[in-house]
């Protein structure tokens, strides 16, 4: 999809991180659906920049930390305070349920997510997962 929308995907994955102890469907459609979004928002925005950017590092007190950002036109400062929950979206053929479920997998794991930055050169979501027993990275 990335490369059918000219959107190029880079990546900054640190080797320096322990494992995560959590389940890896439910991450991986953490990381499509942000993905899928960044570049969705940036297909529809009519973006010059057309990245999208997936970031790990640790993070003490034992925490895995992923960002996606984007160099999107941003979401709606109205949709922010409202982006967790179901049934809020701003895309026309959107459910609004996304989110809501990446949000409710990540806490199911122990984890975090939230909207870091979002403006109009793009948009920044993170969250943590708890490593694993040896938090070692």
């Amino acid at each position: 999809e990335a490369r059918f929308r000219h959107v190029l995907l880079r990546e900054e994955l640190s080797d320096a991180i322990p494992q995560v102890l959590a389940d890896r469907i439910g991450i991986q459609q953490v990381m499509c659906n942000l993905i899928r979004n960044a570049i969705e928002a940036i297909d529809a925005g009519g973006c010059e920049s057309r990245e999208v950017a997936v970031k790990t590092w640790f993070q003490e007190p034992g925490r895995v930390v992923v960002t996606v950002s984007d160099t999107g036109p941003g979401i709606r400062p109205d949709m922010r305070e409202t982006l967790f929950e179901a049934f809020h979206s701003d895309k026309p053929q959107g459910v609004g349920l996304g989110l809501w479920i990446i949000r409710n997998i990540v806490h199911a794991q122990g984890g975090e997510i939230y909207l870091v930055r979002s403006d109009r050169s793009g948009t920044v979501f993170e969250f943590w997962l708890p490593a694993g027993c040896d938090s070692d990275p």
